[in-house]
C-alpha cells in the first residue's frame, strides 16, 4: 500500500497537502486515490 501510494504521489504532479489533511491522515481526495488503490489490488486477474 505505501509503495503505490508514495508513487502515485510522486508522478501527481501535486503537493503532498492536496492529498492530506495531517501528517498521517488522507483527505477525501487522498481517500480516493487509496480507494482506487484497493480497487485495483482486490480486482479478479485478467
Amino acid at each position: 500500500m505505501q509503495l503505490a501510494w508514495g508513487e502515485y504521489l510522486r508522478h501527481a504532479g501535486k503537493p503532498l497537502e492536496f492529498f492530506k489533511r495531517d501528517a498521517i491522515h488522507a483527505n477525501a481526495e487522498g481517500e480516493a486515490v487509496l480507494a482506487r488503490i484497493l480497487e485495483a489490488y482486490f480486482l479478479p486477474p485478467r
